[in-house]
């Protein structure tokens, strides 16, 4: 039974750490942009925000779960789960965009991301991103 607790208890502080440590906001290596402020990052994941200062187009990518893709949403687009999903639902439905392609791994999306120009994601602070630029929120 203490080993239960102390388990649970090791999960919650890892996870409540990774939480306050905030999402690492990545881009393929070929975008100029060393920094985004969180409207611009919003209007990325919400379809408003299309193209680079340069022209070439925003490949926005997410996680499709997890405690990372939770912050980013709850804290960088303002939203909560079913809000952002209902957004995009509404968005497919009306023909006004597809929502941001999802990855089921903090991996793959890293893999994509450094693939693809004009890529941004976010993944948890203690990814390995090689290959990839982290830019910083303002």
């Amino acid at each position: 039974m203490k080993r239960t607790v102390c388990l649970a208890l090791v999960l919650f502080l890892c996870l409540s750490a990774s939480a306050i440590a905030g999402e690492l906001v990545i881009v393929n290596s070929s975008v100029s942009v060393t920094a985004l402020d969180p409207d611009a990052l919003k209007n990325i994941y919400l379809g408003n925000k299309s193209q680079w200062s340069d022209g070439t187009r925003i490949i926005p990518v997410m996680l499709e779960r997890g405690p990372a893709h939770e912050s980013f949403i709850k804290n960088v687009v303002k939203k909560s789960l079913a809000q952002f999903s209902s957004y995009w639902q509404q968005a497919i439905f009306t023909g006004k965009g597809q929502p941001p392609q999802s990855f089921a791994s903090e991996a793959e999306l890293v893999s994509y991301v450094a693939k693809t120009k004009g890529a941004i994601g976010y993944i948890g602070p203690s990814t390995a991103h090689e290959g990839v630029k982290v830019i910083d929120q303002k």
